[in-house]
């Protein structure tokens, strides 16, 4: 395999990642420290031993963060379980949890335009 066919296939795993994660959430994930959480994204490092799952909140209290990260680490056997039973690939990419700050950032700028309006 090419350098470029494993690097074409880490957004591919991720994308297949992001959907099983939020099918997760909604079927199988029954931590009440994970209620009203989404995920954003998922990225993968290009050799696929990585992946870095990115959710959000509406709380925006950093403990809130806190709880919801420890909720996805205590699950994280699940989660990798399910990753390798249902994605297939030939080793178990590591899970990582990060809060994604994008969202909240992006609402902070659009009330900024709206302030001057």
């Amino acid at each position: 395999m090419s350098s470029n066919q494993s690097y074409d296939r880490a957004p591919r795993v991720a994308s297949r990642i992001h959907r099983l994660m939020t099918e997760m959430l909604v079927t199988d994930l029954a931590d009440p420290r994970l209620e009203n959480v989404e995920v954003t994204r998922v990225s993968m490092t290009k050799d696929l031993r990585i992946a870095r799952i990115y959710f959000y909140t509406v709380m925006e209290e950093t403990s809130a963060h806190d709880l919801i990260k420890t909720g996805f680490v205590s699950a994280a056997g699940f989660i990798k379980r399910q990753i390798s039973e249902k994605i297939g690939l030939k080793y178990t990419p590591e899970v990582q949890f990060y809060y994604d700050k994008t969202i909240t950032l992006q609402q902070k700028i659009d009330n900024l335009f709206h302030e001057d309006s």
